[in-house]
């Protein structure tokens, strides 16, 4: 963009997006509509106490551990991507890299986010496809097939995010969305802390192929696989409860 629209220095593009998104925000804030009173509804027993009963459900802890697996897997990839890419001894360039995983990132998200309406699977197992995706991109990284994991895990950053927030609302509604929905970020941001600091410290070195990339790449692989399992025990509780209610509402 700054070469080829802008003509002009790094100082200069900075300002001209900061001052684009300034107005944008702006228009954001005059013309969008808030949304039905019923819909944000305060809770009883607040927000305090909503967030303390949420990380009691047995569910609620499954999908925590699966947004942890899924923020340490993915982070992996693209804090450490330059090293990845030296270490894998691609010919193209990091740009390269960061712009396969946009593009596919761009296009998973509507594409998912559509087919989550009208496929005949609960987004439970949706989420367990994702984190085999993420899995199979952190393999694709040991054998240095760094092209093919720039395509896999912007697939499944965009099936994940598409994912994800629908989820969340079917497993706990929209009362106190926010807070809820905060919790899992939360801990999607705790697992890119424990993958690029703790294991970083204790696992990376760029001199050495083995632990510069082979084994914290296998570690968030496998831990993605077992999010993926947790995924598809989290659908089968859903499935149980949701029989059980219906079972109630019958009787």
């Amino acid at each position: 963009m700054k070469a080829h629209i802008f003509q002009t220095n790094f100082y200069g593009l900075v300002t001209t997006m900061a001052i684009v998104a300034a107005v944008a925000s702006i228009y954001q804030f005059m013309t969008f509509a808030s949304p039905p009173a019923e819909s944000v509804a305060p809770s009883e027993s607040g927000k305090c106490k909503h967030a303390a009963s949420m990380c009691r459900s047995t569910d609620a802890q499954i999908l925590i551990v699966i947004m942890g697996t899924f923020g340490m897997s993915l982070y992996y990839w693209i804090v450490n991507v330059v090293t990845l890419w030296k270490v894998g001894g691609m010919e193209g360039t990091v740009s390269d890299l960061i712009t396969f995983f946009g593009i596919c990132n761009i296009i998973a998200r509507p594409v998912v986010g559509f087919s989550s309406d009208y496929l005949p699977f609960s987004r439970c197992q949706l989420m367990c496809m994702g984190m085999l995706i993420v899995s199979t991109t952190m393999f694709l990284c040991t054998f240095k097939l760094i092209t093919l994991s720039a395509f896999a895990m912007g697939i499944a950053d965009g099936f994940m995010f598409a994912v994800w927030p629908p989820l969340t609302r079917e497993l706990h509604g929209m009362k106190m969305y926010g807070i809820t929905f905060s919790v899992y970020l939360a801990m999607f941001g705790v697992g890119d802390v424990f993958i690029n600091f703790l294991l970083g410290k204790t696992f990376f070195k760029a001199d050495t192929e083995w632990h510069g990339m082979v084994l914290p790449a296998l570690f968030a692989g496998v831990c993605a696989a077992v999010g993926a399992g947790l995924c598809l025990v989290l659908d089968r509780r859903t499935k149980i409860a949701a029989a059980q209610q219906k079972a109630v509402q019958i009787a």
